[in-house]
């Protein structure tokens, strides 16, 4: 594959993935019906129970909605899983695919016209959203039902502990989607340069990490591709919480009112009126602090760079290494026209050799929820019931082993075996998942997007540590009081919890 049409197909395919509801650009599937994997998953013509079964759903027609790149090849292992659906359900999907840019306005649109798809493959986010101005219904109503395309078992005990309990809306307990897929974040190395640099050995640690990228450098070298231009390129947020996840635990710890292991929104909000949170200080001010230090090493644009640029740097040798996720795994399917070798390798892990306090284990994002299938809210019984029917189907081992295949999407089941090409993906021994969401949408919209715009300007020398770290905290706190007034939280009711 030569080089430039390489670059352009990627493009493309990244252009795709970073809805987050995206499939991917693999192209293992033939024009002509998709691959003999997914038709020999998805041929079984049993007939199954409905999501509903007061509810006759055959005959019936729903539509479905995802940001999934529309090639021949994608579209022709949908077209066999929407076939093989009619044939066990009575049930049509007609499929509408949008490329990332026009997919988030398109939404919106359909919304406030009433005319909305009744099932979407969207982020999670967007999910919220939409379920805050009433257009989605509440997945909690259907958990306790059985999944007929998974051996009628209950379909929140088929599903992943930690991504159910992500899905759940902090500010008012709903699940607006059901959890789609699962997050991995990894580094991409051009081991090449690496070598060429005198960097032999993956680096693990930190320190290890910003030698090879002093090597690289004194090398001539572009250590690191890094993008930052807009919120959802998202480097910042996994880079930040990579960092202060694993200076975190004790504060965790005094967060975790219930125990779970997570800090919801509310148990921040409670936190922060406490005194606990203070971006000026340890473990933000820190994780602050070494981003701004591993900065020195990235491209010099990396304000005006979006993360399909970044993997643009990468695949044209411009940049030694940057950030991908899982999302995106099946570029790396693509790469067979390189003139060098690559591979992956975690995030650099922070030693108490430099600071006391550490967890040992960077952070994958594994088990991190990236996209939840969401269902519109309908007046007619038979397209709601076949709407949550068709997620269920979704979310069957049969169709997920597809998806794998096919795709590389990590399934969001808790049982599944994975297919060996998300093997790098998974966490290791000396990785962790993102236990408390400060930097992302999650949490607050209004200051991930603060704290990524304000970044550029800190990052840049045109503002201080003490001047970015005190708004960081000021754009916190209104979030925090704002959080409270909206959803009645308090000391007295235990921030929503009695």
């Amino acid at each position: 594959m030569k080089q430039k049409k390489m670059n352009r197909a990627l493009g493309i395919c990244m252009a795709a993935v970073l809805a987050g509801g995206a499939l991917g650009c693999g192209n293992s599937a033939t024009a002509a019906g998709g691959s003999d994997t997914a038709k020999k998953q998805i041929t079984e013509k049993d007939i199954t129970k409905q999501a509903d079964s007061s509810v006759d759903i055959s005959g019936t027609t729903i539509r479905f909605a995802s940001s999934s790149l529309k090639d021949e090849a994608t579209q022709a292992v949908w077209d066999q899983i929407l076939e093989t659906y009619k044939e066990k359900s009575g049930v049509t999907v007609e499929m509408e695919n949008f490329e990332n840019a026009e997919f988030r306005t398109w939404i919106t649109t359909q919304h406030a016209a009433n005319n909305a798809p009744e099932v979407f493959d969207l982020n999670y986010s967007w999910a919220w959203e939409d379920y805050n101005k009433g257009y989605l219904i509440d997945f909690n109503d259907y958990l306790d039902t059985t999944n007929p395309y998974n051996g009628d078992k209950v379909l929140k005990d088929t599903m992943s502990d930690i991504l159910l309990q992500q899905a759940v809306n902090p500010d008012n307990g709903t699940m607006p989607g059901i959890p789609g897929r699962v997050l991995g974040v990894k580094i991409i190395y051009n081991k090449t340069m690496l070598n060429d640099a005198g960097v032999t050995e993956l680096p693990k640690t930190y320190t290890e990490f910003i030698d090879a990228c002093k090597k690289l450098q004194d090398k001539g070298y572009v250590p690191f591709g890094f993008a930052n231009a807009k919120v959802n390129d998202a480097h910042m947020n996994w880079w930040l919480h990579n960092f202060v996840s694993q200076m975190d635990a004790e504060l965790r710890a005094e967060m975790d009112m219930n125990g779970d292991g997570f800090v919801a929104k509310n148990e921040l909000v409670a936190a922060t009126d406490k005194g606990l949170i203070d971006f000026t200080k340890s473990p933000f001010k820190d994780g602050i602090e070494i981003l701004k230090d591993f900065s020195t090493y990235w491209n010099s644009d990396f304000n005006s760079t979006d993360q399909t640029g970044a993997v643009d740097l990468w695949l044209s040798g411009k940049v030694a290494m940057t950030t991908v996720g899982s999302f995106q795994a099946n570029l790396l399917t693509e790469l067979e026209g390189l003139d060098y070798e690559y591979g992956l390798m975690q995030l650099p892990v922070l030693t108490t050799d430099d600071y006391p306090q550490v967890t040992g284990k960077s952070l994958n994002n594994g088990g991190r929820l990236v996209d939840v299938y969401a269902v519109t809210k309908v007046d007619d019984p038979v397209k709601q019931a076949a709407a949550v029917d068709f997620v269920k189907y979704l979310l069957s081992p049969e169709v997920l082993n597809v998806l794998m295949d096919e795709f590389l999407v990590i399934p969001p089941l808790k049982d599944m075996e994975l297919s060996e090409k998300l093997a790098g993906w998974l966490t290791t021994d000396t990785e962790d998942f993102l236990h408390a969401n400060y930097f992302g949408y999650a949490t607050s919209k209004e200051f991930t997007d603060f704290q990524v715009l304000s970044s550029q300007v800190y990052l840049t020398d045109d503002m201080d540590l003490e001047e970015y770290t005190s708004e960081l905290n000021t754009e916190w706190q209104s979030m925090c009081e704002n959080a409270k007034i909206e959803n009645d939280w308090s000391e007295e009711n235990g921030y929503g919890t009695k």
